[in-house]
């Protein structure tokens, strides 16, 4: 094993191979970190921490995935003991410019400045020339920040760093020692201590974190506002930014607000209810424009449309978990269910079904008020049982569906929306295809004033509800085509006027957007629920001869980071 190799890539090696073995890229915890630093401390060699890693998942007897370094400490010191005759030397240092130390140095200090002047300065002291003097006199100085922090921080500090390290190292104690658990409190505790930060959220981004530049590199902080100055501490590092969660509010932001959801600090599904609503959908207009310029890379200069309603009681459909015979939410970035009894975004009639409901032995239920409730219980093996359709009036149309159907969640803006997708296909569209139909939420509308409409789904369900919708509204030009959308643009000999899309949140992708251009329509209308997406083939259809006309923003859920756009691209 290269000696340089062994001393300077012991972190990345490790974790490269960790991921590798996990198949998983998610990069390691901070028990995961602390861990390789005691290794490293005790002069284990990196091959001989990978041997046991590898050990460790070859184990046939084992009894649980691995998700942590913790698993493998025992393989670990097996292989070190049966190579006790191992002679690990110090390793050699590589040369480093005096420059390359210095700059490093001065990050450290910069990074220390705003918690004490002074042990900045005494890192800038620090000379370049000696490598392991220089690491001796960090390490001292490091000693003494955490003093200065022990100090400074107040008692709630203190214990919520305790019960944080508590919390990582729980589900290993059955396999580690006394000693083992006693050095990883006393390391992760100072890890943590030293990875809390003091920042300043400029922005928010889609997703639904604030965004702040630090000396460390760009942090996203859930649960933010643009304006907040906040003390956060670093729960995960990536190699381009980190994600940190909040400590404390130092000085709360203009626009927050008291989340009044009871389900906010819980299951997570408002993220932003901290944020005044008014400032919300300005928030959601900035996003969609950054999106256009960073993932599109062109400029939309014209005014974006909102189409906003209350913020409240706006669902008339939710899918819900079951968790011990309860219905719940999934809590954020996790499986974990969490049992819930109401929700402020949701319909009063759901709200009563949460409570009443026996969901028997289903995984799922998916509801949908109209005001009668329509029910679909989705079990274990995939199957499902529906109870009862919904008809849901929007203007002159009517829809039948069931629970487990798609269709759009805000009943307010049901009318709106379909009348903005309706002004951007033009008041004579033509000859109209139509992609991802679902139940033909826009399809019949659109049927009334084209000339003939062919709307494509790959649902055979909801292809049949269309179907049966279509027959109820007497939309006799409207024709349904069942299949995947890009086999259906390769089969046909379509030559439509106007394209309308309102594909899932992966998007439409590339290459059927580039099967929509070469059908040659006077103009697209696209409906996307993923700015992101949208902006990646926003950029493919400008760039082969259309222009972007409008752009609406449609807020279906308040309170939340997900974004609707109607927009429409016309020849240029």
């Amino acid at each position: 094993m290269d000696p340089e190799l062994d001393y300077f890539n012991y972190f990345t090696e490790i974790e490269r191979f960790f991921q590798t073995k996990r198949r998983s890229f998610t990069l390691v915890s901070c028990l995961d970190w602390v861990l390789m630093e005691n290794w490293l401390e005790q002069g284990i060699p990196l091959d001989v921490v990978l041997k046991g890693i590898e050990r460790a998942f070859s184990n046939p007897n084992r009894k649980r995935d691995i998700g942590s370094l913790a698993y493998c400490v025992k393989s670990v010191e097996q292989v070190r003991d049966e190579q006790k005759d191992l002679l690990v030397e110090a390793p050699k240092l590589p040369d480093f410019q005096d420059q390359e130390v210095a700059e490093y140095i001065e990050k450290l200090a910069n990074e220390v400045a705003p918690v004490d002047s002074a042990i900045a300065e005494s890192m800038r002291a620090i000379g370049c020339k000696d490598l392991r003097a220089a690491e001796q006199a960090l390490a001292a100085l490091e000693e003494k920040l955490i003093a200065k922090l022990k100090v400074t921080a107040d008692d709630k500090t203190m214990i919520d760093l305790k019960q944080a390290v508590d919390r990582e190292l729980n589900p290993f104690r059955s396999t580690m020692t006394a000693p083992q658990l006693s050095m990883l409190e006393q390391q992760m505790w100072r890890r943590k201590l030293l990875e809390r930060l003091r920042l300043t959220i400029e922005k928010l981004v889609y997703g639904g974190s604030g965004f702040a530049r630090t000396d460390q590199g760009v942090v996203f902080v859930p649960r933010s506002a643009p304006g907040d100055v906040l003390e956060v501490e670093i729960v995960q590092k990536k190699k381009d930014y980190a994600t940190a969660r909040i400590i404390k509010i130092l000085e709360p932001s203009p626009d927050r607000q008291e989340p009044d959801c009871p389900n906010y600090a819980t299951a997570g599904c408002c993220h932003w209810q901290h944020i005044r609503y008014d400032r919300q959908v300005e928030y959601k207009e900035a996003i969609i424009r950054e999106t256009l310029r960073r993932v599109g890379h062109f400029e939309w200069e014209g005014a974006i449309e909102r189409l906003t309603g209350p913020d409240r009681n706006y669902r008339l459909r939710a899918t819900f978990h079951v968790t011990n015979g309860r219905l719940g939410f999934l809590r954020e970035n996790t499986n974990v269910i969490v049992p819930i009894r109401e929700c402020p975004s949701l319909v009063p009639e759901l709200n009563q079904f949460i409570g009443s409901v026996d969901p028997g032995p289903a995984r799922e239920v998916h509801a949908i008020s109209a005001p009668e409730v329509a029910r679909s219980f989705v079990f274990a093996d995939g199957t499902i049982q529906r109870s009862g359709r919904a008809t849901i009036h929007v203007g002159e149309n009517r829809y039948r569906i069931t629970a487990d159907t798609f269709f759009q969640a805000n009943r307010f803006l049901l009318p709106a929306m379909n009348r903005k997708v309706l002004e951007q296909a033009g008041p004579s569209p033509g000859n109209v295809l139509e992609l991802y139909a679902g139940v033909g939420f826009f399809s019949i509308p659109l049927a009334r004033a084209a000339k003939e409409v062919i709307a494509v789904e790959s649902s055979r369900f909801s292809v049949r509800l269309a179907r049966e919708n279509a027959r109820s509204n007497q939309t006799w030009p409207l024709r349904f085509v069942e299949g995947p959308v890009s086999a259906a643009l390769r089969g046909g000999s379509l030559h439509p006027n106007v394209v309308v899309l309102d594909p899932p949140r992966t998007g439409c992708g590339t290459e059927t957007a580039d099967q929509i251009v070469g059908l040659k329509p006077e103009r697209i209308v696209y409906v996307s629920c993923n700015p992101a997406t949208f902006a990646r083939e926003a950029a493919r259809f400008v760039s082969k001869q259309y222009e972007l006309k409008q752009v609406t923003l449609v807020d279906q859920f308040p309170n939340t980071f997900h974004i609707e756009i109607v927009s429409s691209f016309a020849v240029r």
